[in-house]
């Protein structure tokens, strides 16, 4: 698998290499989710880096179209992240603020090699979608108080990310709207609710971007919305997860009657690149 220990770009591989790359990477497809998602969703916008090992890698992938440095990493031990981490040094800086969501055992790896400044616990969780995503018995009654629900359009740009600031949503990219799926709900004209989609890929896709405006909260907004972007990515993508703050411990169970499943915990890792 090319010269063993040498850091490499995705960009390097042939295509035997990278179909051997995302076949080991899916043995945990869902430890390595955003980095497969990086990989197949939206490759043209992230830089994807591998160290080979024998028959094994470790990878870290930077998507370059987030409004913060990020770096995703694969498990790894901590001479290969030191390696991997050294070889993005013409992409940060020293002392520059990297965001990295990781499992929670991986984040140990991390933090001794690098300066930590906080870290904060998330759940991943998983829905398969393999079957039609029935409706919430909340939807009629909502229509009847008039609101409306539907995939949202390139039109409807402006009132997203208006909504996304109430929200505090800063993960959210105009790429990833243009490029994927959003359902909203509207009260009249105004978009009160949305949710979408990260990154869309036939295997796995990340959904996110869940924003209810305040006064429209506890209404079952929220779940009608997601549960018509599920419903949408029937036949489009195998499976689909997304990833809450631990402390919101409500929406844990808004996606569990969902069908989300599989809680992992996994942390939202803010370090300092080290020095040259």
């Amino acid at each position: 698998m090319g010269t063993a220990g040498r850091v490499r770009s995705t960009a390097e591989l042939n295509g035997e290499e990278f179909g051997r790359l995302v076949e080991f990477l899916s043995s945990d497809a869902r430890g390595n989710a955003l980095i497969l998602s990086d990989l197949l969703a939206l490759p043209e916008l992230c830089d994807v880096r591998v160290l080979w090992e024998n028959e094994s890698c470790t990878a870290a992938a930077s998507r370059e179209d987030l409004p913060f440095s990020n770096l995703a990493l694969s498990a790894g031990d901590e001479e290969q992240y030191q390696r991997l981490i050294g070889d993005f040094r013409n992409r940060f800086e020293p002392g520059q603020l990297i965001y990295s969501l990781i499992p929670e055992a991986q984040s140990e790896v991390l933090a001794r090699v690098v300066e930590v400044t906080s870290k904060r616990r998330e759940i991943q969780m998983f829905r398969e979608l393999l079957s039609p995503v029935a409706p919430p018995d909340s939807l009629d009654s909502l229509k009847a108080r008039g609101f409306i629900f539907r995939a949202l359009r390139p039109s409807d740009l402006g009132d997203v990310r208006e909504l996304m600031e109430v929200g505090d949503r800063f993960a959210f990219t105009e790429g990833s709207f243009h490029k994927g799926l959003h359902w909203g709900a509207f009260a009249g004209r105004r978009l009160v609710c949305t949710v979408g989609t990260h990154s869309l890929g036939r295997q796995a896709t990340e959904v996110g971007n869940l924003v209810t405006a305040p006064e429209y909260r506890r209404q079952g907004l929220a779940r009608a919305c997601l549960s018509l972007l599920l419903g949408d990515l029937l036949g489009r993508t195998s499976s689909a997860y997304l990833s809450f703050f631990a402390e919101f411990e409500f929406l844990g169970r808004l996606f569990a009657s969902l069908g989300f499943a599989d809680p992992r915990p996994f942390d939202l890792v803010a370090w300092r690149y080290p020095g040259r």
